[in-house]
């Protein structure tokens, strides 16, 4: 799972050669082929277990090679979407995809705009995923499996902008893919615009329910637009719950979820809080609000929901002057209304992913330290903190997580260490998992 701050997206530097060359349309499609040493799949080095348990699903010895669509040409996909299917295949998607041409010498940057990101399955090839708008800039892919094979995906035709400032939204789009091809692509309904794509929550698929939300902002007031798929329709409607800073969505069969950032609106001064809402899936109001943390002058960000059955809720939240962030989570009941006490999960977390597979869930932190970021990676046990793996790496901006198939699967961005490197291309680290759960793997979205 993956829904980052776009604010705090590392964009990668430009191709160091003037100009790009054209993408053709044979890389869409790619083979199997050798490999040059230099790029060769490797053994991860990695440091010691630093907590007190052993890990009991996750073989810290993993394989580690960047992306490429072939023996010449490297890729790298922003991760914006990070969804597995039941057959090992992962589906990676956002803005910008780059492809990179190895000249012998060094990297040419290729163009990238008839790219939607790639699928990833269990070699270092992947499978590049045509754009269903070709010439067009897309961006806020969200991703969710569906049981036939295909991904159901959402997504923005925009204006792009330099940050800070937020791409402009011309339409949302829905769709599906099985990575080479798209079916039942369609705009879905507007209600407002300067809609935030950057911020979407994941989008949730469920037995025939679809949901989506996308915070705004009009005449000074964060509201979030849920985008909603009931009976083969999509509707959109607007819910006013407070100042919302950050959201996060989630689908259990008898309820939808949310849980929402921002401040508590009483005289105690207050940031940005943690609050969890539920309603009943034909419902319009979201109701049973329940604070979860009360931030004072240490403020919560990035709520994500776990798909699992261990109903795991995780965030960060910021102390000492917003100088330093930990990494939180709980579990839940919507049905019995009971959340569980938080737990610290581990410090230094500026980037935080999350995935499971049935009860067991497993979680990925940086500290985004250069030029030597600090990796975590943590197991639950029965909804517990478990073993943790700490090591150095060059992983650099947002993670994707992923359990499929007896195998988590890391996806990162790793920048240049020498002129003879593509600038930034898409690192795929695969451990193998070795707990299978009868309940079966849970989709990171």
């Amino acid at each position: 799972m993956l829904l980052r701050s776009h604010s705090r997206t590392w964009r990668p530097l430009r191709s160091r050669v003037a100009g790009t060359i054209p993408l053709g349309r044979a890389l869409l499609v790619a083979a199997g082929l050798a490999f040059p040493p230099v790029l060769s799949a490797q053994a991860l080095a990695v440091a010691a277990d630093t907590g007190t348990e052993t890990f009991r699903c996750l073989d810290t010895t993993a394989s580690v090679y960047p992306a490429r669509l072939d023996d010449e040409h490297l890729i790298y996909v922003e991760q914006q979407t990070v969804v597995p299917q039941r057959d090992g295949r992962i589906l990676v998607a956002g803005n910008p995809v780059w492809v990179w041409h190895d000249r012998g010498t060094g990297y040419d940057m290729l163009a990238r705009d008839s790219l939607f990101g790639m699928v990833i399955d269990s070699t270092p090839v992947v499978r590049a995923i045509p754009s269903p708008l070709p010439g067009r800039v897309l961006n806020g892919m969200r991703a969710a499996a569906l049981p036939d094979g295909w991904w159901m995906v959402t997504f923005a035709d925009v204006i792009p902008a330099e940050m800070p400032k937020r791409p402009t939204v011309l339409a949302m789009w829905v769709g599906e893919t099985d990575g080479e091809h798209w079916r039942a692509v369609r705009k879905l309904p507007v209600v407002t615009d300067s809609l935030d794509v950057t911020q979407a929550t994941a989008l949730e698929w469920r037995e025939g329910r679809a949901r989506l939300a996308v915070p705004f902002t009009k005449d000074h007031r964060a509201r979030i637009v849920v985008h909603a798929l009931d009976e083969g329709r999509w509707t959109a409607s607007i819910s006013d719950l407070g100042p919302v800073a950050a959201v996060a969505l989630h689908l259990t069969p008898t309820h939808d979820l949310l849980a929402v950032v921002m401040p508590f609106q009483d005289s105690i001064p207050d940031m940005n809080s943690l609050f969890f809402f539920t309603k009943l899936p034909r419902d319009t109001v979201w109701s049973g609000k329940r604070a979860i943390v009360r931030a004072g002058d240490e403020p919560v960000l990035d709520p994500l929901f776990t798909p699992s059955s261990a109903n795991v809720l995780s965030w960060r939240r910021s102390r000492n002057g917003q100088r330093e962030w930990d990494a939180w989570f709980t579990t839940y009941d919507e049905q019995r209304d009971s959340i569980a006490r938080p737990t610290r999960l581990a410090t230094d977390a500026v980037e935080i992913a999350t995935a499971a597979h049935g009860d067991d869930v497993l979680w990925a932190t940086s500290n985004r330290a250069w030029p030597n970021p600090i990796v975590q990676v943590l197991e639950s046990v029965n909804a517990r903190r478990g073993a943790r793996l700490v090591r150095q790496t060059r992983y650099r901006g947002l993670f994707g997580l992923a359990i499929t198939h007896g195998r988590s699967v890391l996806v990162a961005a790793q920048s240049a260490a020498t002129p003879r490197e593509a600038s930034v291309v898409s690192m795929i680290e695969t451990h193998t998992w070795r707990c299978l759960s009868q309940s079966g793997p849970h989709p990171a979205q």
